[in-house]
């Protein structure tokens, strides 16, 4: 609690910002093959600037990979 707010103290903010959902673009994608499924959507982040969350499970045992993709500029 006291990072957030020495945060809005320092940036002379009166209030904390709120979380906000951001807004997706398109519907959920499923992706698989033989053995690995991958699900993901692109999302509106920051600035409007787009990314991608995917959830994939890792290979030999139950737990999932959370994967946040930001496009790279060239």
């Amino acid at each position: 609690m006291l990072l957030p707010v020495t945060a809005v103290l320092l940036s002379g903010q009166s209030t904390p910002p709120q979380d906000v959902p951001l807004p997706h673009k398109g519907p959920w994608v499923a992706e698989f093959e033989e053995n690995m499924c991958v699900l993901s959507r692109a999302y509106v982040g920051a600035k409007g600037k787009p990314l991608r969350i995917a959830f994939r499970p890792l290979p030999q045992g139950d737990d999932m990979e959370i994967i946040t993709l930001f496009p790279t500029s060239r």
